[in-house]
């Protein structure tokens, strides 16, 4: 009772608990303990995670929501704890290739990675943060190579999913920037600010004509003579190139 007197203390809408004790069943027990303990005792709702390594134990946690309340699990601790995770190996090589992409793609405007800017490197990066989301979101997840699901292309989506990614690149990209206090740089401010050339973004000002709707980017795309809409959508080559290497591939989600 000690504890459950001291956890009130930490209760609040907004806030979770993480239980990873050790074993499956010792963290589903204490999640089900938490959950009956908080829905029958307190008013100050909190959503509870446990670690569970095994799939077929996640059904042992009591209902999923109720009252405000949410139970709920997190793993497989091969994903979560694995190597490459642990040392953010992946994240760099990963961001390298997605650099590469973008300049083999757009000769014009190519930066060789070890001449990007630090905050530069650190949106490449973020689309590595991004992919479980993104792909989660597409219905699908990425998997050791030896699972027995097909592998799905992400190169040959139908043209919805594609635009979804896509969409949702763009959004990850503006939100990135505007979170660092980028805003956007208008067309008739690019116009004033050269005769010469077109002013596409100002690092120094934090500027981009790039910050507005993935719809917006047509109108950018004309200006420039060039299709910004396009690079949304290089994120997906240099995933296959990276997960292929890490003995990964993206199949369907099982519950799709």
């Amino acid at each position: 009772m000690r504890f459950f007197k001291r956890l009130n203390l930490y209760l609040r809408p907004n806030n979770y608990i993480v239980v990873a004790l050790g074993d499956d069943k010792k963290n589903i027990e204490i999640s089900n303990l938490l959950y009956r303990y908080i829905l029958a005792n307190t008013n100050n709702k909190a959503s509870i995670f446990a670690h569970i390594r095994d799939e077929k134990n996640k059904n042992l946690l009591e209902n999923k929501l109720s009252d405000g309340v949410l139970i709920d699990s997190f793993g497989v601790e091969t994903q979560l704890f694995s190597y490459e995770m642990i040392v953010g190996e992946i994240l760099d090589i990963y961001a390298k290739a997605i650099n590469d992409n973008y300049n083999k793609n757009n000769p014009k405007n190519a930066c060789l990675w070890n001449d990007l800017s630090e905050f530069a490197k650190s949106s490449n990066r973020s689309v590595w943060i991004s992919i479980p989301a993104k792909l989660y979101s597409l219905g699908l997840e990425i998997v050791d190579i030896n699972d027995p699901r097909e592998e799905i292309s992400i190169l040959e989506l139908d043209s919805q999913l594609d635009y979804k990614g896509a969409y949702e690149e763009h959004t990850r990209w503006y939100r990135f920037h505007v979170v660092n206090g980028w805003r956007r740089l208008t067309i008739d401010e690019s116009k004033s600010l050269s005769k010469d050339s077109k002013i596409r973004k100002i690092e120094s000002r934090k500027k981009s004509l790039s910050l507005c709707s993935f719809e917006q980017l047509k109108e950018v795309s004309d200006y420039l003579g060039e299709d910004i809409q396009s690079y949304d959508y290089l994120w997906k080559e240099p995933l296959i190139y990276i997960l292929h290497k890490y003995n990964k591939k993206i199949v369907k989600l099982r519950n799709i």
